[in-house]
């Protein structure tokens, strides 16, 4: 998903939750993280409240080590709600509920349609978040005895009365100086084809700006992985044109993309292509980022960001 975002990433584990670790990040992604005990709930929350942006799913600090149920998660006071019980009334469902998008840019230039996501739910209750999505229940339940001529019962009617209770389904929560999304159900579980491009509008919305982005007009065809030398700090950056395998070995060159590098980052003292072909890029100033503008990648591009000390 953060490869869809085109932004650097590091995979991190249990060890790793300590606020020294994670104060050389910006946003943790945390996709049910459901075992969490309490000294990595309070390094989280630690991580919360200097600053840094969590993005996080269905059962995380909801669980014990044995599995079994807490009362409320873990990390309820950073994320703004509590925990109210698992609904799990579509888990025969490939679909278990589906997105009403409240107005907001993280929801921007996502498919006009209802946004599917898999059971099974979790019921929450407020506690100072507000609400970014609310759920649709599906129309049926899909059982052998009960079901539709859709792959997926379709989303039930939106003419609900003032009075119908619309359980909330994507929240946010200031905490501290920084700020908590929460999905009440499962997304990172099942390969959602429009999360990518949710998740990168959070990216945009949550860090201003996020230290090294990727901008292009196509992201589903351009894959990046990001390195940075431990004895130089020289970062590396491989473009990889996706659209290949898609297109059965036939080359389109992805053009129009832009390295978007904050001021935070670091300053850019050279820039330049190291495969395949060697090119110096010229980098321009804006008062919060430095930009670079990419040739068109035909399958794929090595280049290299060296920093002023």
């Amino acid at each position: 998903l953060a490869a869809y975002a085109r932004v650097p990433v590091d995979v991190i584990t249990e060890q790793d939750l300590d606020i020294h670790c994670l104060s050389n990040y910006q946003l943790l992604l945390i996709g049910g993280a459901s075992r969490l005990d309490e000294k990595q709930a309070s390094q989280i929350i630690r991580f919360v409240e200097s600053g840094g942006s969590i993005i996080l799913s269905g059962d995380t600090s909801l669980r014990h080590g044995d599995g079994t149920f807490r009362s409320d998660f873990l990390l309820a006071d950073a994320m703004g709600v509590h925990f109210d019980g698992l609904d799990d009334r579509f888990m025969t469902n490939p679909s278990g509920s589906y997105l009403a998008r409240q107005p907001h840019p993280v929801w921007n230039q996502l498919p006009e349609t209802d946004l599917p996501l898999p059971p099974p739910r979790y019921n929450i209750k407020l506690a100072g978040a507000k609400v970014l999505g609310t759920h649709i229940d599906p129309c049926a339940v899909h059982e052998d005895e009960q079901w539709t001529s859709w792959w997926s019962p379709a989303p039930a009617s939106l003419a609900l009365s003032q009075d119908d209770p619309k359980p909330p389904l994507v929240t946010h929560h200031k905490y501290g100086n920084g700020h908590v999304v929460y999905f009440a159900a499962n997304p990172f579980t099942d390969a959602m084809r429009w999360l990518g491009h949710g998740i990168s509008n959070l990216i945009d919305w949550l860090l201003d700006p996020p230290a090294i982005r990727i901008r292009t007009d196509t992201p589903g065809s351009l894959g990046s992985t990001f390195w940075r030398r431990n004895h130089d700090g020289q970062v590396v950056i491989h473009l990889v044109n996706l659209g290949i395998e898609k297109l059965d070995g036939e080359v389109l060159a992805i053009p129009g993309i832009t390295i978007e590098v904050s001021h935070q980052f670091g300053k850019i003292c050279r820039a330049s292509i190291a495969y395949p072909n060697t090119m110096e890029l010229k980098v321009t100033d804006n008062p919060t980022m430095q930009l670079i503008a990419v040739p068109a990648v035909e399958i794929h591009t090595i280049l290299t960001l060296d920093l002023w000390d």
